[in-house]
Protein backbone atom coordinates (compact mmCIF):
# COMPACT_ATOMS: atom_id res chain seq x y z
CA UNK A 1 0.00 0.00 0.00
CA UNK A 2 2.78 2.43 0.81
CA UNK A 3 4.46 2.17 -2.58
CA UNK A 4 1.08 2.59 -4.31
CA UNK A 5 0.69 5.91 -2.52
CA UNK A 6 4.18 6.94 -3.63
CA UNK A 7 3.41 5.97 -7.24
CA UNK A 8 0.16 7.93 -7.17
CA UNK A 9 1.68 11.06 -5.64
CA UNK A 10 5.09 11.19 -7.37
CA UNK A 11 5.01 11.21 -11.15
CA UNK A 12 8.61 10.00 -11.14
CA UNK A 13 7.42 6.59 -9.90
CA UNK A 14 4.45 6.26 -12.24
CA UNK A 15 4.44 3.13 -14.39
CA UNK A 16 4.98 3.70 -18.09
CA UNK A 17 4.96 7.45 -17.56
CA UNK A 18 6.97 10.19 -19.17
CA UNK A 19 7.83 11.87 -15.89
CA UNK A 20 11.33 10.92 -14.84
CA UNK A 21 14.24 12.43 -12.98
CA UNK A 22 17.04 13.71 -15.15
CA UNK A 23 19.29 14.24 -12.16
CA UNK A 24 19.72 11.88 -9.19
CA UNK A 25 19.98 14.76 -6.70
CA UNK A 26 16.65 16.22 -7.84
CA UNK A 27 15.10 12.76 -7.58
CA UNK A 28 16.31 12.42 -4.00
CA UNK A 29 15.01 15.89 -3.12
CA UNK A 30 11.58 15.16 -4.63
CA UNK A 31 11.30 11.93 -2.63
CA UNK A 32 12.45 13.69 0.55
CA UNK A 33 9.89 16.46 0.06
CA UNK A 34 7.12 13.92 -0.52
CA UNK A 35 8.07 11.92 2.57
CA UNK A 36 8.26 15.06 4.69
CA UNK A 37 4.82 16.24 3.63
CA UNK A 38 3.38 12.73 3.95
CA UNK A 39 4.69 12.25 7.49
CA UNK A 40 4.64 15.76 8.96
CA UNK A 41 1.89 17.71 7.12
CA UNK A 42 -0.74 15.34 5.73
CA UNK A 43 -3.30 14.22 8.27
CA UNK A 44 -4.14 10.54 7.85
CA UNK A 45 -7.74 9.46 8.22
CA UNK A 46 -7.02 6.32 10.25
CA UNK A 47 -4.68 8.11 12.67
CA UNK A 48 -6.61 11.33 12.94
CA UNK A 49 -3.32 13.21 12.77
CA UNK A 50 0.05 13.01 11.03
CA UNK A 51 2.29 9.95 11.53
CA UNK A 52 4.99 12.15 13.10
CA UNK A 53 2.59 13.44 15.75
CA UNK A 54 1.19 9.95 16.35
CA UNK A 55 4.74 8.62 16.85
CA UNK A 56 5.58 11.43 19.25
CA UNK A 57 8.21 13.05 17.00
CA UNK A 58 6.31 16.36 16.88
CA UNK A 59 3.74 18.03 19.09
CA UNK A 60 1.62 19.37 16.23
CA UNK A 61 1.48 18.93 12.44
CA UNK A 62 3.62 21.17 10.27
CA UNK A 63 2.04 23.62 7.83
CA UNK A 64 2.91 23.78 4.16
CA UNK A 65 4.28 27.26 4.84
CA UNK A 66 6.82 25.77 7.26
CA UNK A 67 7.86 23.20 4.67
CA UNK A 68 8.20 25.94 2.03
CA UNK A 69 10.40 28.00 4.38
CA UNK A 70 12.60 24.96 5.12
CA UNK A 71 12.91 24.25 1.40
CA UNK A 72 13.82 27.85 0.66
CA UNK A 73 16.44 27.93 3.43
CA UNK A 74 17.92 24.68 2.08
CA UNK A 75 18.39 26.21 -1.37
CA UNK A 76 19.81 29.44 0.09
CA UNK A 77 22.37 27.47 2.13
CA UNK A 78 23.26 25.50 -0.96
CA UNK A 79 23.86 28.75 -2.86
CA UNK A 80 21.39 28.22 -5.70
Amino acid sequence: RAFLTVRQELKRFERKGLGYSKDLEMHKLAVALFLGVYNFVRQHHTLGTTPAVAAGLEEKPWSLEQVAEMTQSYWLRKGC
